[in-house]
């Protein structure tokens, strides 16, 4: 294993361990397929392409496991809370960053 595949994947079990599993899933997705030295705002659409697609899965698993009536254990609820929690997060996020600024460079 490469230098830059065991750092991956030092990382995305230790954020896996702290419930932010989509990070770690673009932290991997970034070593695996992006040249050192990609461009900034490059990095941040496809950092939103990512979770984007993220989201879509959460809705649609939220649907299937709750629209068919209370099946979910109690487990499979914390864990998809916490899928939802990261997004939640990753939104607030892009919202704060996303602010429009004034004024001209």
């Amino acid at each position: 294993m490469t230098d830059d595949r065991e750092r991956s994947a030092r990382e995305a079990r230790r954020l896996m361990d702290e419930s932010i599993l989509i990070e770690a899933g673009w932290c991997n997705f970034l070593i695996a397929t992006i040249k050192p030295g990609a461009d900034p705002v490059q990095l941040h659409d496809m950092r939103v392409a990512f979770f984007a697609g993220a989201m879509h899965l959460y809705t649609s698993m939220r649907a299937a496991m709750y629209g068919r009536g209370p099946t979910a254990d109690r487990d499979d609820q914390e864990r998809v809370g916490k899928v939802g929690a990261e997004l939640r997060q990753f939104v607030e996020d892009l919202k704060i960053n996303s602010v429009p600024t004034q004024g001209s460079a």
